[in-house]
């Protein structure tokens, strides 16, 4: 995330105010919609039109987690649909995917 001076921001999401965190959840939707093919007119509006969220596709990548005794998915990653060969599982030991 950069901060409005165009720096890299090492705060940590727990460690925000509510304000920052609110902030960081808008830009992460907004990053997430646009790279699953939202509407890019509605989205520079900050309009939701739940009717254009079906059918959005993309890739997200997911690893299971215990924390606390507790048994988590852990969101890893998402990209556009169109990286999905790139980003694939037959892919893992291709040194270009992290």
């Amino acid at each position: 995330m950069s901060n409005d001076a165009g720096q890299q921001s090492t705060q940590s999401p727990l460690s925000m105010d509510r304000a920052g965190q609110v902030q960081l959840c808008f830009k992460f939707c907004v990053v997430f919609l646009r790279d699953f093919g939202y509407d890019t007119e509605l989205i520079g509006r900050d309009e939701v039109d739940e009717t254009q969220l079906l059918g959005l596709k993309g890739v997200v990548k997911i690893s299971h987690i215990v924390f606390n005794g507790a048994s988590l998915l852990r969101l890893d990653g998402f990209a556009p649909f169109s990286r999905w060969e790139e980003l694939s599982p037959a892919n893992l030991d291709n040194p270009r995917v992290a």
